[in-house]
């Protein structure tokens, strides 16, 4: 074994703490007995006779650096001990706390060898992935003059240094391969072995051009340098390993999106849609379009009116997919449909499988969403003379709003409704007339011959069929007359007129404002109730708004009505007369008394404006002075 010199001129209190001392007092130490005073405190060096000075100051650098390291190291193991495993090292000797140290590393080592197995298994997954899918793409770059050069020497696997494993590797051996190690001679003629193992592949049975043709070449082709199986990798066009997976035929093919829908469509507008369709399975997969299968809400199939625009046969690799557009043009639109369009999925490799795949396609057709409000109208109450006055016809206004908010338009008309109020009296007398006679009576008419015919033929003799006249009851006859007489005369003498009733469109996303007026017809509480009605939106309800007024009663009275102020003669005495007026409310009331015109150049009032307290009177003077 070979001999080296060392240097002990360093203070030797320093190492007796380590107990080494027996190692630094000896002169010289065999080869393995050195590398182990170099793991336990690293304080040797080996020197030769020609360069004393120079590595005497490279030992005291190295040392005081390595110090520093050992110390640092020493604090962080000691903080991992109370941070990941709540061991607290106080009070314990160096001894004790040593022991601690080499229990955790050697718990963390068994747990690095864990996730070395775990990388190994991975990337032997990804070798073979890459072995059975990227074959053709390298060998559509070489001839087959490089294919014979190069293919003698094919890296299969590649050293993996692991955190704290910088000399271990992963060795493999593929079936069909013959695997052998390769060794470097060092400069002074020894062979050392090298950290990383080069694994040469030779091939156990002659191939042909078609073979290789047909099964592909093997992935990684080095020639003389062999690179490791990461730099290989790089040089290909990766795919998603996520989307990649070992799954059965059936759920090979993932469609982007899962479920087709067209929200909102119209009649005779196309509507397209973009389908992805993906091969996540390891094997390739011929996918054929078959059609497309209807089920409606009875479960029979039928025609639907879709197209799909795709070839009829198409192979996808892993991790490959293809595009397929959908074009929807629809005639009916008041029908929701669903569909599913069907593909045939057949595995290419061995054992052969065929499977269906189904896609599932829905159609919202557009509907019309109508919110009304208010759905109850109030106009305020008003004496007579206001509302029929010009400042009454601002107050009896008010605005009805028809809201669309859906992707269709919608047509509606606005119907009153006959409010049906009986008394108890016309109700026993309806009663009795149902008794007594039938609503509806058939009564037989027979045409007698006529006498005078010219030309004496008898339209029915007897035994013949007779003709059936079918005849209502009043209270249908009645219903009919008040729906035809409503709708003539409802924008005529109605309390409530609107500005529009009939045929009201209404576009998609858009806003209607219905004017609405209140006219009375006499004093009084009024309430009529309206029905809107859709007329192109059957699934839309009717909807009904209540609209009510009120016209206050005069509490005033005069006495007399009528004032008599007899023969009058021109230039002759003057004609007086009295009248008064009675306030029966509850409040003071405003009275203003007009004289007509015929009147205001003959005869003067007094007073003609005054407030009358509740429950009393006012008596106004008449004078007519006779010219």
């Amino acid at each position: 074994m070979s001999k080296i010199r060392v240097i002990n001129s360093l203070e030797t209190h320093q190492y007796e703490q380590e107990g080494e001392t027996d190692l630094i007092n000896q002169k010289t130490y065999s080869l393995p007995k050195i590398n182990q005073a170099k793991q336990k405190c690293a304080v040797l060096s080996i020197v030769t006779n020609n360069s004393l000075v120079k590595n005497r100051l490279k030992f005291h650098c190295h040392f005081e650096e390595h110090k520093k390291k050992v110390e640092m190291k020493r604090k962080k193991l000691i903080q991992n001990l109370k941070k990941k495993y709540d061991i607290s090292v106080d009070g314990f000797n160096d001894d004790v706390i040593n022991e601690m140290i080499r229990r955790v590393e050697v718990i963390e080592k068994a747990s690095l060898e864990k996730e070395k197995r775990n990388s190994e298994k991975t990337l032997r997954i990804v070798t073979k992935l890459l072995d059975e899918q990227k074959s053709k793409y390298r060998a559509r770059k070489l001839s087959t003059s490089q294919w014979r050069r190069k293919s003698k020497s094919i890296l299969l696997s590649t050293s993996t240094t692991f955190q704290g494993y910088p000399d271990e590797q992963i060795i493999r051996q593929e079936p069909g391969v013959n695997v052998r190690e390769e060794t470097e001679k060092t400069s002074e003629g020894q062979n050392n072995k090298t950290p990383v193992k080069i694994i040469r592949w030779t091939p156990t049975e002659k191939r042909s051009k078609s073979q290789f043709r047909n099964q592909g070449l093997p992935e990684t082709v080095c020639s003389g340098n062999e690179l490791p199986l990461e730099t290989e990798l790089s040089s290909f066009p990766r795919r998603s390993p996520r989307n990649l997976r070992s799954v059965p035929l059936e759920k090979g093919l993932e469609c982007t999106p899962q479920r087709i829908v067209f929200e909102d469509y119209r009649r005779d507008q196309t509507y397209f849609q973009i389908l992805r369709i993906t091969n996540i399975a390891l094997q390739t997969i011929h996918c054929r379009y078959l059609g497309i299968v209807v089920q409606n809400k009875q479960g029979h199939t039928g025609r639907f009116p879709i197209g799909v625009a795709v070839r009829d046969s198409v192979k996808l690799s892993p991790g490959l997919s293809c595009s397929t557009k959908i074009r929807l043009r629809s005639s009916d639109e008041t029908k929701m449909l669903e569909c599913f369009i069907v593909f045939e999925t057949r595995r290419l490799a061995k054992p052969l499988e065929n499977y269906f795949f189904f896609i599932p396609v829905a159609c919202l057709p557009a509907r019309a969403i109508v919110n009304l409000s208010p759905l109850k109208i109030r106009f305020p109450s008003l004496s007579w003379c206001t509302a029929t006055g010009p400042s009454g016809s601002k107050l009896l206004q008010r605005i009805l709003r028809i809201e669309n908010t859906g992707g269709k338009e919608c047509c509606c008309k606005i119907v009153k409704k006959i409010l049906d109020v009986y008394s108890e009296e016309e109700d026993s007398m309806e009663e009795e007339g149902e008794r007594s006679t039938p609503t509806v009576s058939n009564i037989d008419i027979t045409r007698q011959p006529s006498q005078s015919s010219s030309t004496g033929n008898n339209w029915v003799g007897e035994g013949e069929s007779s003709e059936q006249i079918y005849l209502l009851g009043w209270k249908e006859i009645t219903q009919l007359i008040d729906d035809i007489f409503s709708e003539l005369v409802d924008n005529v003498f109605a309390t409530f007129r609107f500005t529009e009733k009939y045929h009201i469109l209404i576009p998609p996303h858009s806003v209607k404002r219905i004017g609405i007026t209140f006219i009375p017809e006499y004093k009084g509480f009024h309430q009529e109730m309206h029905s809107i009605q859709f007329e192109n939106c059957d699934d839309l309800p009717e909807e009904t708004i209540e609209l009510t007024g009120n016209i206050k009663k005069l509490c005033l009275t005069a006495e007399p009505q009528v004032l008599d102020l007899k023969t009058c003669v021109i230039n002759s005495e003057v004609c007086a007369g009295t009248f008064r007026v009675f306030n029966n409310g509850k409040g003071p009331t405003s009275v203003r008394v007009r004289l007509p015109r015929a009147l205001q150049e003959h005869a003067s009032l007094h007073p003609r404006r005054t407030i009358i307290q509740s429950y009393s009177n006012c008596e106004f003077s008449v004078r007519i002075y006779p010219r």
